[in-house]
């Protein structure tokens, strides 16, 4: 396999117990199939001009950082904080043993959560009282 290299014969992933056709289409995205010959659906991945940000404060108890959203496309959380972060994928209550994600307190570069298929609730807690989250929801 070759990156950064536009092929226009597809490579095959076996996703599971289905072969989905795979390959860079001439824009530079990643493009899989749903199945295989003439009828085979494409994907891309959806594009958007509209953005939200915000801000979370960190705490020690957990708080929601973003409320579900079927419009959602993908969220970017940003971890401004000298404290690690754990991110909750769903309803429950974020903890330091209850999370989906940790993303490491900041030093030079903050650290960072990204998703792109998840439309429901995130919610997060700190390890201690420092910075915050900075969050953008394109939708």
């Amino acid at each position: 396999m070759e990156f950064g290299k536009y092929n226009a014969t597809p490579l095959t992933l076996n996703d599971g117990d289905v072969l989905r056709d795979m390959q860079v289409d001439n824009r530079g995205r990643l493009v899989f199939s749903s199945g295989t010959g003439a009828n085979a659906a494409q994907t891309q991945p959806a594009s958007t001009s509209s953005a939200t940000t915000r801000s979370v404060t960190a705490s020690a108890t957990s708080v929601a950082l973003l409320p579900a959203s079927a419009n959602r496309i993908r969220d970017t959380v940003v971890n401004d904080s000298a404290a690690t972060l754990y991110i909750l994928e769903g309803s429950g209550t974020a903890s330091a043993t209850n999370y989906t994600f940790v993303i490491a307190p900041k030093t030079t570069q903050p650290g960072y959560y990204e998703a792109t298929d998840w439309k429901g609730a995130v919610q997060g807690i700190w390890s201690s009282v420092d910075g915050a989250a900075r969050i953008t929801e394109r939708t």
